[in-house]
């Protein structure tokens, strides 16, 4: 036998049909569902944005460490040219460049990769030129682009102990005294002039 209420729906079913079209009331809710999961995900987005350290400015940096200089390099954190046999490494580095400044217990003797200079702390333009090509990241820059000052600060960096530098190691002006090993690899003017503004700004 045929459902004839089926067949001939009721005067209140046919209403509720033609206020609620088919597919109209049920899709609505699911509409909202893309916008809810934006709005949940965009503080996580910014958020992170945080934590992966992106920042509006240029003076931001570091503090890394290392027990010796052969774990240092492994890590990636030290150049290649760093003699193994260093202990208690200390690294400070922008963020926003290619500065740093590193120091470790060390009283042995640098790498023949490193250049001793004819004056200490005032290596020529000469001097400066051939160090800096034999470094990927300061090949192809003319040593005038290049700052001879750091702009970072560590409670164990001495304040202007690039005023010491006996050798250069491709970017690194490095130096060694009481058995602690120096090295600072400045950032390009371009970068540290920006720095140094920003931290004018914040006095």
């Amino acid at each position: 036998m045929m459902n004839t209420t089926a067949q001939n729906p009721s005067d209140a079913e046919r209403s509720a049909r033609a206020a609620h079209p088919a597919g109209t009331g049920r899709r609505r809710p699911r509409r909202l569902l893309p916008a809810l999961a934006l709005g949940a995900l965009l503080p996580l987005a910014l958020s992170a944005c945080g934590s992966l350290g992106l920042t509006d400015g240029y003076d931001d940096a570091a503090s890394k460490s290392a027990p010796t200089s052969e774990e240092g390099k492994v890590d990636g954190l030290l150049a290649s040219w760093v003699p193994d046999g260093g202990t208690d490494v200390e690294v400070e580095q922008r963020s926003t460049g290619h500065e740093r400044l590193m120091t470790m217990e060390y009283d042995g003797a640098l790498p023949d990769s490193c250049a001793a200079i004819a004056t200490v702390g005032a290596p020529t333009d000469a001097e400066l030129e051939a160090a800096y090509s034999s470094d990927d990241r300061t090949e192809g820059l003319d040593p005038a682009e290049i700052d001879t000052e750091p702009t970072l600060t560590a409670d164990w960096w001495p304040q202007g102990r690039e005023d010491e530098t006996t050798h250069l190691c491709g970017r690194w002006w490095v130096s060694q005294q009481d058995g602690t090993l120096y090295a600072f690899a400045p950032d390009t003017l371009q970068i540290s002039d920006k720095v140094r503004a920003e931290q004018s700004e914040g006095e």
